[in-house]
């Protein structure tokens, strides 16, 4: 059973940081498709953020959206491509490497989930020691 908070996963930081570095004006597609996430109207979210970024391709926080969008359409392949484009542009934000560790789980990437996971943890992110238990009895690691 995979821990619970694996379902919803956001870099509030990142997006508090876009959006005060990098304001999207203008930008409604990006407002719509906070509107559809919120009402799980995923696909919908999608279509959006993608417009939302074809306006403003530098926008980490809507790469961030539409990745944790993808994962809850367990489209794991969409949500690492989206959150490694949004860490190109925000490589500081460790909850964004913790939320990549968390797809690499469920994509059965145990490997790879610890390196993003030891990576968060060494950038001051508290990690949610249910995922960690889950991880270690999942990969048969401890670190």
């Amino acid at each position: 059973m995979k821990a619970q908070s694996t379902a919803t996963f956001v870099c509030a930081a990142a997006l508090i940081a876009a959006f005060w570095l990098y304001p999207a004006a203008g930008n409604e597609s990006y407002d719509r498709a906070e509107s559809f996430y919120a009402q799980s109207r995923f696909d919908e979210a999608i279509a959006e953020l993608t417009d939302s970024l074809a306006y403003d391709p530098y926008d980490s926080r809507a790469y961030f959206l539409r990745a944790n969008a993808y994962y809850n359409k367990a489209d794991f392949t969409h949500a690492l491509e989206d959150l490694d484009a949004g860490l190109s542009l925000m490589p500081e934000c460790a909850q964004a490497y913790y939320n990549r560790a968390v797809v690499y789980y469920s994509s059965q990437e145990y490997d790879r989930a610890w390196e993003d996971v030891l990576r968060a943890s060494s950038m001051g992110y508290v990690l949610d020691p249910i995922f960690i238990e889950q991880l270690k009895e999942d990969s048969g690691r401890e670190r």
